[in-house]
């Protein structure tokens, strides 16, 4: 059995940058009270672009970027895939931040949460549900997830919001 190849170039061939989660906090930090608004961009599944292409882009952060001030150029904008959290409504019955889970959420928990497109160019949040994450009983959480996300970006994203959600509640 002989060893893998050696690697010359650190990075080099590690693969293409796969997604960019970014978190707005509700306040003035991300331990304020309220929702955490989050944006996701990845590259689009039928794209066979990817960042660092020598296109202007400088990877998946500086097109999301691009994206929320709607500087987008519509060549990238056609090679990635943009999702944004719904923005849960206030329940007075609950005294809290709701989202409709259809059911399979029936639990309150900061972690729940849920995606939907984003149209960069007008704004516009998208009315079905790409990813659900949320509390279903004591130590049990469902994931949904529909395209253009397969199981391991729904699960990193998902794992992402958790562990930032975590991390600003303990701090």
């Amino acid at each position: 059995r002989q060893p893998p190849p050696r690697r010359e170039h650190g990075l080099a061939g590690a693969g293409r940058e796969e997604l960019c989660v970014n978190f707005k906090p509700h306040g003035l930090r991300l331990s304020s009270a309220g929702p955490i608004s989050m944006s996701v961009a990845l590259p689009a599944p039928e794209s066979a672009w990817s960042p660092d292409e020598g296109d202007g882009s400088e990877g998946l952060s500086s097109m999301l970027d691009m994206a929320k001030r709607q500087e987008l150029p519509r060549h990238l904008s056609r090679s990635a895939r943009l999702l944004a959290s719904r923005r849960p409504e206030w329940d007075e019955s609950v005294g809290g931040f709701t989202l409709d889970f259809n059911g399979r959420v029936n639990e309150f928990s900061v972690k729940n949460f849920q995606m939907v497109s984003w149209d960069a160019d007008s704004g516009q949040r998208g009315s079905e549900t790409l990813l659900q994450f949320g509390k279903a009983g004591d130590d049990v959480f469902i994931l949904d997830f529909a395209y253009p996300l397969s199981i391991k970006t729904a699960f990193a994203i998902s794992l992402a919001m958790a562990d930032t959600k975590l991390c600003y509640m303990l701090g």
